[in-house]
């Protein structure tokens, strides 16, 4: 886990990280703290990147592929920041050279295993909820099977996008992952009584993945900022990459530009609880209770005030009911948007206003004190340390590139002046 933050106005953009990397080893987890997550995309251009969540793109560290990029690049230049990122995103898919056939093909079969030892995980928790109440036997694991089957491919659809793959046919798919799929099922649900609806689903399923963004399997977020050669205020492409499935890059992207109408913007990424609040004025977590709360309450008064009515026969009360309910929603949207409002005219606004006026230095300061509240936020909690160590910052100016304001090294800076010499 890691928190991060990127604020720009039309002057610069800051970006702030810790350094905080956790690694999984077999169900056991161990935290580092030495993490780099921040680096110039551009050795000679007002260019820097940041990633989080994952270190690593299909075993390769991303510092590896981004140095790599970065000498590739050289000193070319692009007009627009956006640009260098589909410049850098080309790079990754037009150098599959980098992960080899096998490498992918085990990225692949690894990808939809892990999603259906997911499902086999959702299914066992089911049926031990049933095993409570009664004995379970062979139809009724099928009828669990299959609920849970069809409602994440459900939940697919919702999640599905157009990413990269829009000329691809699903029967292709099919097709060349054909054996790989029918091995991942008989893997996964040895012992699963499968009807013809469970196993057509996760063929389906296994389709799907190839183009949506779905949160069961590792990725990484990756955020490119600075400017191009006829930028005049500071861009941020930001891009959430799951890897290479099959023989493409599978992501998706957004942008937030600084114009003359948005003249600052802040952006928390990973965890980021404790800078949310700042910004926002209420704990993200107490601000999804109280919604919920205020939601249960509308949606349930009606209901209660008319079952305390006497004299009042169940058809009249469901007529009543049909009545209340359209009321009690638009009341309930409204006292919800008198919430949002408040709360971006009391806290939001204000500090994005004063964002905008902030020198280099000060944009620097305010994006690691963000950063620093998420790591004590954490550190005095009972939770594992998942954000800490130092936190690096740099700075992307126009004028002036990218400067790093503060950066740690895994080696003595006076010993290695070379480093410095030739490196950014």
């Amino acid at each position: 886990m890691t928190s991060e933050i990127v604020i720009m106005n039309k002057e610069a953009v800051a970006m702030a990280a810790d350094s905080a990397l956790t690694v999984k080893i077999g169900s056991s987890h161990k935290i580092f703290t030495s993490a780099n997550k921040i680096f110039a995309l551009s050795s000679y251009h007002p260019v820097g990147i940041m990633i989080y969540d994952s270190a690593e793109i299909q075993e390769i560290p991303w510092a590896t592929v981004i140095k790599m990029y970065r000498k590739k690049l050289g000193k070319k230049k692009f007009p627009k920041l956006e640009n260098y990122a589909t410049h850098f995103i080309s790079f990754l898919n037009n150098n599959l050279g980098l992960f080899p056939k096998s490498q992918r093909y085990k990225f692949t079969v690894t990808y939809i295993y892990n999603y259906y030892l997911h499902l086999l995980e959702v299914i066992d928790d089911r049926l031990a909820l049933l095993v409570e109440k009664k004995p379970v036997n062979r139809s009724m694991i099928t009828r669990v099977a299959q609920e849970v089957i069809m409602n994440h491919l459900a939940l697919l659809k919702q999640y599905s996008k157009s990413l990269n793959y829009n000329n691809l046919k699903v029967s292709k798919i099919q097709s060349i992952y054909r054996k790989l799929i029918s091995q991942a099922i008989a893997q996964a649900f040895p012992k699963v009584p499968l009807n013809k609806k469970s196993v057509a689903a996760l063929w389906e399923i296994a389709t799907r993945l190839f183009f949506t963004l779905e949160p069961i399997n590792c990725k990484t977020g990756i955020n490119i900022a600075g400017f191009g050669e006829t930028d005049i205020f500071p861009v941020t492409k930001s891009y959430i990459i799951q890897g290479i499935l099959g023989d493409k890059l599978k992501y998706i992207e957004g942008i937030k530009t600084i114009t003359f109408d948005l003249d600052a913007a802040v952006g928390v990424f990973a965890y980021s609880d404790s800078a949310e609040a700042f910004m926002k004025g209420i704990d993200p977590d107490y601000e999804k209770v109280l919604g919920d709360g205020l939601e249960e309450i509308f949606m349930d008064y009606p209901r209660y005030i008319l079952e305390k009515i006497l004299n009042l026969d169940k058809t009249k009360k469901a007529r009543y009911l049909k009545k209340i309910e359209p009321e009690s929603k638009r009341l309930l949207k409204s006292c919800l948007k008198n919430l949002k409002d408040y709360q971006k005219e009391k806290f939001s606004d204000p500090i994005v206003k004063v964002v905008a006026m902030l020198p280099k230095d000060e944009l620097a300061n305010m994006a690691e004190a963000l950063v620093g509240i998420n790591s004590f936020k954490v550190k005095v909690s009972m939770n594992a340390e998942i954000v800490g160590g130092p936190i690096d910052v740099a700075v992307i100016s126009k004028g002036d590139g990218f400067i790093w304001i503060k950066r740690k090294h895994y080696f003595k800076p006076e010993l290695n002046r070379n480093f410095f010499q030739n490196k950014v």
